[in-house]
């Protein structure tokens, strides 16, 4: 590269930066730090805690969730006992806001632990799940996708009641804090995962890209995003975002980039 082509491939990377950003919108944050602990229960519905567009949302929830219980969970990082989201034994509780209205992909960001306190094995899990609000589905309904996280560093994707193994990351273990994410997008990954060009789910595990499944069709009505526990699991800082499609400016900033690298072959 010539001290003359520098500044030039800098601009390029900045516009292209930019451009790629510009899209993003957070939609909905929550922390889940209670503003009461050891007063489990009556701390899911808080807005106070949320950020985002969506902020005021609650929650729909059945069976055993908590906010508040400093006995069960260590921290997570950054956060104090109690400060955390907890389901177990059959818990669940979905955002209560349907995300099919979007029209971007979606990212679906959170810490995720499995207690060690009456684990199954090494096969416990923490999950992630996505669909329609009937009865607040469990992670194997036949209206619901999901991807489960295991103990042990395997995944299993359910795809509305059909299962699969998926990728393999490293072993967690119990009461450890990892950062899992989804991204929910149509079969090309720039448009939404609820219109008519199909489904795809990417989900990863500490920034690492464990798999890509495309899933069956996701239609309005089955936005419902969130998390169930077959144990005793805890999640935290969750974000849900849009993920911005490749604009005008990027295909540009592309276009200059290749321009550029065949004037300098020549």
């Amino acid at each position: 590269m010539t001290a003359s082509t520098k500044p030039f491939l800098l601009a390029l990377a900045l516009l292209a930066g930019a451009a790629s950003s510009s899209n993003a919108v957070v939609l909905f944050t929550d922390n889940f730090d209670a503003t009461s602990n050891q007063t489990p229960n009556d701390q899911i519905n808080n807005p106070g805690r949320q950020g985002g567009s969506l902020a005021t949302l609650g929650y729909l929830q059945a069976n055993n969730v908590q906010i508040g219980n400093t006995a069960t969970l260590p921290p997570s990082p950054g956060s104090g006992l109690g400060d955390e989201f907890l389901a177990a034994f059959g818990g669940t509780a979905y955002v209560n806001y349907d995300f099919s209205t979007q029209t971007l992909p979606l990212e679906i960001s959170f810490l995720g632990l499995i207690s060690s306190i009456a684990n199954t094995g090494p096969t416990s899990w923490v999950s992630v799940t996505v669909g329609d609000a009937t009865g607040v589905p469990f992670v194997n309904g036949g209206n619901v996708s999901s991807v489960l996280f295991r103990a042990n560093g395997g995944t299993e994707v359910w795809n509305h009641g059909a299962n699969a193994p998926g990728g393999t990351y490293t072993a967690p273990g119990f009461d450890v804090w990892t950062d899992y994410k989804i991204i929910l997008s149509d079969t090309a990954g720039t448009g939404s995962a609820f219109g008519s060009g199909g489904s795809r789910m990417d989900y990863y595990a500490n920034g690492v890209l464990l798999g890509t499944l495309n899933i069956t069709q996701l239609t309005a009505g089955q936005g419902y995003i969130g998390f169930a526990a077959d144990r005793i699991v805890g999640y935290d800082n969750l974000s849900i975002a849009t993920v911005p499609e490749p604009s005008a400016a990027l295909v540009g900033v592309s276009g200059l980039a290749g321009l550029l690298l065949l004037r300098r072959r020549r």
